[in-house]
């Protein structure tokens, strides 16, 4: 059905169907009112049913799947005008105290927190953002940083620097308006092999299923 379907999108296809019907039912007007005359007949007859039948079932199938592409089209355009990139900026430290502590988390060494600002840099607004942070007696905890509008930044707080992979990354949860999950992340932090200068890692969008979000709220 799907390869008859793609057939039939193409551009002059129902002209040779329609010339069979007409040469059909003249063929069918023709047969001689005998006997063996309609034998064929009904034989021919039940033949263009099911050839009728199959052409509209084909016809239907073809114009439920291009409204249903059309549909989706639609709904990624009217996700992608509303959707939200929460940026994680670091706060500037001396080029020294950045590379040790890149060096430090090449031996195992992540430190606990970065002072950080976040920033919705996206198209809409970026509902419930969190992300976990250091309090000043070095706790971790989750905190809420609450709506975030388009171009608008917190004031900076002490994110804390998550393991991943023997990685310290920073990171931030975030939902659109239609409640879908966003984690934003940058790697803390990247040091060139010579141990001259270091960088944080460019800025990773992903989009969380909802048990990948749950996992992340349970820390």
């Amino acid at each position: 059905m799907e390869r008859l379907g793609r057939w039939l999108r193409k551009p002059g296809w129902g002209w040779p169907f329609i010339v069979a019907l007409i040469f059909l039912a003249v063929a069918l007007a023709m047969i001689p009112y005998t006997v063996i005359g309609i034998a064929m007949f009904e034989r021919l007859a039940t033949f263009a049913l099911i050839a009728i039948t199959t052409m509209y079932a084909t016809f239907v199938y073809v114009q439920a799947d291009a409204s249903k592409k059309m549909a989706e089209e639609m709904m990624q355009q009217r996700y992608g005008g509303v959707f939200p990139i929460v940026d994680i900026k670091e706060q500037k430290e001396s080029g020294s105290e950045m590379i040790k502590k890149g060096l430090d988390i090449g031996d195992g060494k992540i430190p606990e927190g970065q002072l950080c600002t976040l920033r919705n840099i996206g198209l809409g607004p970026a509902v419930n953002v969190w992300s976990f942070i250091r309090t000043p007696t070095g706790e971790r905890r989750q905190w809420d940083f609450g709506t975030l509008k388009v171009n608008e930044e917190v004031e900076k707080e002490q994110l804390s620097i998550e393991r991943k992979n023997g990685r310290g990354v920073l990171v931030a949860y975030y939902k659109d308006v239609y409640e879908r999950p966003f984690e934003s992340s940058r790697e803390f932090i990247i040091v060139d092999k010579a141990g001259r200068s270091c960088k944080i890692g460019p800025l990773k969008i992903r989009k969380l299923t909802e048990e990948e979000y749950m996992v992340a709220v349970r820390g």
